[in-house]
């Protein structure tokens, strides 16, 4: 009997495994951002409410109170969170496991979802392991409930935008979606819905049939997909009416909304993975000396570079050369990926004019914030990466299983081209190091509170290793792409080696970004459960060790994430199953936010 699921799919699963396996049998446990200080703790409550009770309506420990299923978040109605949650493991453990599985996942429904578009078997493995391996999606394990998003992503919107042999298409779609909301991330499953309907909108009115999906079908789905999740629907919608945000004025929604805007000049991870140097364990984030870079949503947005021999070598076909309907929505995901950075930032930046006017305007997401309905309560344009990633592993697949090849001369001249090129600039950084006095910058100019001050030197290093990480990339890819091209090869073997590379590219390129730390239970605090008491946190300046902040240490991160831990920073005071009022939550209610600024007035 045929295996449904191919052995080439196994590939990128066993990196994967790989990977994160110094968390996956108890050694250490994942850190940095939510899935440390917010997510672990709040499953393991979650996990302790479920075993308690079946169904846990409400959260006591939580400010004064809220509902447990009205944050999405909690994923109290996802089955593969109950199931993997009831396992007899440390809850970090299980976290652990967690992401890895939705990884493997994320690999599998992209593979699956190229074959049903007529990709063939082993080049589909490559769309699934270049999307699930490219640091837009494997860095979501900071994120939970958008990895699980990532992973139900490409069933979710490819039966409804690209004509497959699926008997069921609205099925299937709906099923991914309401995994997706159950999961914690109805955001993307909502996006979703914007490019569905526009995909179809644009086909409709350009009188285009080519891979068409019925309307009954994209409505059927939605239909369903509201039914299939209608607890977790219903919940979540009610209690996010209560959310500060939908009553906040327009200019303080419109600020958090543009947070963790993508910037343009960060598309050069497109060519090496770490194109401005790491954030953690050292400060070496060279981008952060640009105005306006901000915070990062993921620290690289590679997926390998033989996207650029598709992209490029397509280009040399004029004639035959057109945008898909993944071309147009890798183009459209982008540019609303930018978020503030509009044409109005635009004009900002390179005239000097429109100077106290929104940066965002004229941009893609400063129009659906303004005339979309509902898009005002949502926020973080970086979210939209997550289409961009999904839609260049299929345009990849496309190109490479088309049966129309490229001539071996324009391989040839694209990667020399492109080998000189990276030659070059790592010659240039390598000067740039050796005459180290020229950058003359005063200790302590540009710190973080985490990490310490920034260390130019250490940043122009890590990016020359980045450069010499993409030749070798680029030789590998090329030399295979030539030797098919020269008949020296097959095409079977050829998309062989080629998954062999995107997994071994993407693994190395990804390592330096899973942050993990041994954990030890006794430098913590303890408190007995049977102390009935409601703690209010507080802080000074900053709330951080000035130490921090003026020095730099590769173990940097075992110590944030302990004292985070100690300090019940996040939602760590849960684990302790003690109730904090001014706590970290998903959804701040508006009569919280009334009553800090309340306070704020009368202690002024």
């Amino acid at each position: 009997m045929k295996s449904t699921v191919p052995l080439s799919d196994f590939v990128a699963p066993v990196g994967i495994i790989l990977l994160f396996s110094a968390t996956l049998f108890g050694g250490e446990q994942l850190a940095f951002r939510d899935v440390g200080h917010f997510y672990t703790p709040l499953y393991d409550y979650v996990r302790f409410r479920t075993s308690v009770e079946g169904l846990p309506l409400w959260n006591p420990l939580d400010h004064t109170g809220l509902p447990l299923i009205g944050e999405t978040t909690t994923a109290v109605f996802y089955p593969i969170r109950w199931l993997m949650f009831s396992l007899p493991l440390r809850t970090e453990t299980t976290m652990a496991w967690y992401i890895v599985v939705h990884l493997i996942m994320a690999s599998f429904t992209a593979s699956f979802a190229a074959r049903k578009m007529g990709i063939s078997t082993p080049v589909a493995s490559m769309a699934g392991a270049m999307y699930a391996l490219s640091g837009t999606v494997m860095f979501l394990y900071t994120n939970p409930p958008f990895l699980v998003g990532a992973a139900w992503l490409p069933l979710a919107i490819v039966p409804l935008v690209h004509r497959t042999d699926l008997k069921n298409p609205s099925i299937l779609s709906a099923s991914a979606m309401a995994m997706m909301i159950l999961g914690g991330d109805p955001q993307t499953v909502f996006h979703a819905a914007i490019l569905i309907i526009a995909v179809w909108s644009m086909r409709f009115i350009c009188k285009r049939s080519d891979h068409s999906v019925p309307l009954r079908t994209c409505g059927l789905a939605f239909v369903l997909t509201v039914l299939l999740s209608l607890p977790q629907f219903v919940t979540s919608l009610m209690w996010s009416r209560q959310s500060d945000r939908v009553h906040a004025e327009l200019d303080v929604r419109l600020s958090e909304a543009y947070q963790f805007s993508f910037p343009p000049w960060h598309l050069m991870e497109l060519l090496t993975p770490n194109a401005f140097g790491s954030l953690f364990p050292e400060y070496h984030r060279l981008s952060s000396l640009v105005p306006g870079d901000g915070r990062i949503w993921t620290p690289t947005i590679y997926m390998g570079t033989l996207w650029a021999f598709a992209f490029f070598l397509s280009l040399t076909q004029l004639k035959s050369f057109r945008i898909s309907v993944w071309g147009a929505i890798a183009i459209a995901s982008l540019l609303i990926s930018f978020g503030h950075f509009g044409i109005v930032w635009l004009l900002q930046n390179a005239f000097g004019i429109l100077q106290g006017n929104d940066s965002g305007g004229g941009g893609l997401y400063w129009a659906m914030f303004h005339f979309l309905p509902g898009f005002d309560s949502l926020r973080y344009p970086a979210k939209w990466l997550l289409f961009v990633a999904l839609a260049i592993s299929f345009l990849v697949a496309l190109w490479f299983d088309r049966p129309v090849m490229f001539d071996r001369r324009a391989v040839l001249r694209f990667g020399v081209a492109c080998l000189i090129l990276f030659a070059l600039l790592i010659t240039l950084i390598s000067i740039l190091i050796r005459n180290a006095d020229w950058i003359a910058f005063e200790p302590g100019f540009r710190t973080d509170p985490f990490w310490g001050p920034l260390d130019v030197i250490g940043g122009l290093r890590e990016i020359r290793l980045s450069l010499t990480h993409s030749v070798v990339a680029i030789a590998c890819y090329g030399t295979t792409l030539y030797f098919l091209c020269s008949g020296r090869c097959g095409k079977t073997t050829a998309s062989r080696l080629l998954l062999a590379f995107i997994c071994i590219d993407l693994l190395v390129a990804s390592f330096p970004w899973v942050a993990c730390y041994r954990f030890d239970p006794k430098v913590t605090k303890t408190i007995s459960p049977d102390i009935e008491r409601l703690t209010l946190r507080t802080r000074v300046d900053s709330g951080w060790p000035a130490i921090w902040r003026n020095s730099r240490d590769k173990d940097r991160i075992e110590e944030v994430e302990t004292s985070m831990r100690e300090s019940w920073f996040g939602r760590w005071h849960l684990a302790d199953r003690q109730p904090v009022f001014n706590n970290m939550t998903s959804i701040r209610s508006h009569e919280i936010s009334q009553f800090w600024t309340a306070v704020s007035q009368i202690t002024r």
